[in-house]
């Protein structure tokens, strides 16, 4: 493995990195386990956002947990 490289996970909504803005705001984890911790807990509050009446014709995100390879970008120059 190279010097710098980083495995890192992320919990992605709707199989989507980047919100319709070109940008979303994501946290990374170290651990797979942490990530899909959160993950689980992120699938059941968008489950209950789900029941209320004033979300009955959106659609329900589900996220995921992805892994990713972060490197720095001093490390290719």
């Amino acid at each position: 493995m190279a010097k710098g490289l980083k495995k890192v996970y992320l919990v992605v909504e709707d199989n989507k990195i980047f919100g319709a803005n070109d940008y979303q705001m994501v946290r990374m984890y170290r651990e797979k386990s942490s990530a899909e911790t959160v993950c689980a807990t992120q699938n059941q509050k968008a489950k209950d956002d789900a029941t209320l009446l004033s979300n009955r014709d959106k659609p329900t995100p589900v996220y995921k947990v992805h892994a990713f390879w972060l490197l720095h970008e001093d490390m290719v120059k």
